[in-house]
């Protein structure tokens, strides 16, 4: 009998618990970070920002101002964003395209040096690792002008590169590149540990993600006829397109006969794709969105043509994708100059709760010289961090999100300790005097009781050591196990109830 209402009290848990550490709708300016919500980086930047990049742990911030050849840091915090290094870059780079935070801390920079990629690898302390490269630096010798855009590292420590080149003839093409941990072309991968690969010979290099199935996908722009378009390309573990995703591994997309141009790609669990940009339509740019089955195909579930296009204002261009830890995705953009966010769905579906239908303006950022968001993240309690070039200053907006269960114990955490060694614990009621007592730490809910039985117990027998949590939103059941996320569900057997702001 308790093991039938065992899903209806993790939904009052999980339910109470996320509403009360919500408060506020997603979206909104976070009035405990900065002023209002926002915080000036360099108040007055009078050089070019190239990018901004918040870590994936969401307590980092970089940015590289390519006029002065420097790198920024800071610290980021529940309240603030602190200034900690500022790393000078030698003279003979030419320009950064984009930086990879190492998982045991350091950086990796994708820079140019000539016709050539270079790759560098700092530590912690900005100083060039000697582990890596000759001196801590790789230059990649393509036999052609090539430049590396992306990049990541995957769970073998290899780092995998994707970029752009031209050829004498002036035809484009992409290239991937798979490098050691050490430095070295992993001779394993392509010819000799690179790939180049030809489209149209009109291609540019946009983004390049990792997915959870192993392949290595390029996000692309191409030119058909007079006409710019999505591509992708998806390539195995050896290096070869993947002949069963797309036509022998790549795809070509675009809303009609329209310029389309692509700025960031997602790929999902499920092994499902999204790509994400914007396309011309008869009133300026709109956002338009894209989700390609785990086969590569445009998903009709979608749209019967596999794709949505956004109203989000005049002339409104989008720069990044966000996936939230419900599994909802914020598109970041500008119309106007002035900054926008869209919440969808993972079938691209506006959230009406959200902002005006769907969408957010943000009228009290100010204009933005250049037209862009330059970069989107989440704080480790689930909080949006946008980051962008307002006016004539480099600034960073937390706006609220939905917490994770592992960033619970942020939330939790007495001043003064660190959060990773603090522990937490809730009692949260429930009818008939009977209580639920949660506790744990950063990393793991560690213990869940209901009127003194562990709960765990039960669900120990199905998944071993492993602790699963369910929680509800909207008609589906969200499942955690060791507070990450691991799918949802609709609801069939419960009825909805309580309505909970949940995450992985």
């Amino acid at each position: 009998m308790f093991t039938r209402v065992l899903p209806s009290i993790l939904l009052l848990l999980c339910g109470s618990l996320f509403q009360a550490a919500q408060g506020q709708q997603i979206g909104q300016a976070d009035p405990d970070f900065g002023a209002e919500g926002t915080q000036a980086l360099i108040p007055s930047l009078g050089a070019e920002s190239d990018w901004v990049r918040v870590s994936p742990g969401g307590r980092q911030l970089i940015t590289y101002v390519s006029g002065e050849k420097t790198l920024y840091l800071w610290r980021l915090s529940r309240s603030q964003a602190a200034p900690t290094d500022t790393f000078s870059l030698p003279a003979r780079i030419e320009s950064v395209q984009d930086v990879i935070f190492l998982p045991e801390g350091g950086y990796l920079l994708l820079a140019q040096q000539g016709e050539k990629p270079l790759i560098i690898q700092l530590t912690v302390q900005g100083d060039l690792d000697a582990r890596f490269g000759q001196g801590g630096m790789k230059l990649l010798d393509l036999g052609t002008e090539a430049t590396a855009i992306k990049g990541q590292i995957d769970r073998e420590g290899r780092l995998w590169i994707a970029g752009h080149g031209q050829k004498a003839d002036g035809n484009r093409f992409l290239f991937a590149v798979r490098l050691r941990p050490d430095g070295r072309l992993d001779r394993a991968f392509g010819h000799g540990g690179h790939r180049m690969l030809t489209l149209s010979g009109q291609e540019v290099c946009q983004d390049a993600r990792l997915d959870a199935q192993g392949g290595f996908i390029l996000g692309a722009e191409t030119r058909s006829g007079n006409f710019t378009q999505f591509a992708a390309i998806r390539l195995s573990d050896t290096g070869q397109p993947d002949p069963h995703w797309g036509q022998q591994g790549k795809v070509l997309l675009a809303p009609g006969d329209e310029h389309a141009f692509l700025r960031q790609i997602q790929p999902l669990a499920d092994g499902s794709l999204i790509l994400a940009g914007h396309a011309r339509t008869g009133t300026g740019f709109s956002p338009v969105l894209y989700r390609l089955t785990p086969q590569g195909r445009p998903d009709p579930r979608v749209d019967a043509q596999g794709y949505r296009t956004y109203s989000a204002g005049p002339n409104a261009y989008l720069q990044a994708v966000l996936q939230q830890p419900d599994g909802n995705l914020l598109l970041a953009g500008t119309s106007h100059y002035r900054p926008f966010l869209i919440r969808i769905d993972e079938w691209g579906r506006r959230d009406r709760t959200f902002g005006r239908d769907g969408i957010q303006h943000f009228t009290d950022l100010g204009g933005c010289t250049k037209d862009r968001i330059l970069s989107l993240g989440l704080s480790p309690d689930g909080q949006i961090l946008m980051a962008g070039r307002w006016a004539d200053s480099l600034q960073l907006a937390q706006l609220r999100g939905n917490p994770p269960l592992a960033g619970l114990a942020a939330l939790m955490t007495p001043p003064g300790e660190s959060p990773q060694a603090a522990s937490w614990e809730l009692q949260l009621p429930l009818s008939g005097g009977k209580s639920i007592r949660v506790a744990g730490n950063a990393h793991l809910v560690s213990e869940l009781l209901a009127d003194g039985h562990p709960l765990s117990a039960y669900l120990q027998v199905q998944l071993g050591q492993q602790m699963l949590l369910v929680a509800e939103e909207g008609h589906h059941f969200y499942f955690y196990i060791n507070g990450k996320y691991a799918g949802r569900r609709p609801v069939f057997l419960w009825e909805a109830r309580h309505q909970a702001l949940v995450g992985k």
